[in-house]
């Protein structure tokens, strides 16, 4: 069985002989694809503290790059999503 990475770092291979690696903080961003978005709001209402509305009625992702502790409500806003606009990719 293959160790779990502590929540909020990725892995990365370091090189040299040993071929060790070492854990790196991973950064959790969130993708917003607008042209498929329909602004349903459903997102907004799973984690107001990331997306809002606009005064024109489009999406905002306040804030793209949240921090780790906000992982689960952007997850909650991915998985509330009904047309799959919504994506979190770690860089």
């Amino acid at each position: 069985m293959w160790p779990r990475f502590p929540d909020g770092f990725k892995r990365l291979k370091t090189g040299g002989a040993d071929g060790g690696f070492t854990y790196i903080p991973s950064t959790m961003r969130i993708v917003h694809d607008k042209e498929v978005c329909a602004n349903h709001g459903q997102c907004v209402g799973a984690a107001p503290e990331l997306f809002k509305f606009a005064d024109d009625g489009s999406l905002i992702v306040i804030d793209p790059n949240p921090p780790e502790e906000l992982r689960e409500a952007a997850q909650d806003a991915v998985d509330v999503c009904p047309v799959l606009a919504l994506a979190i990719v770690e860089d």
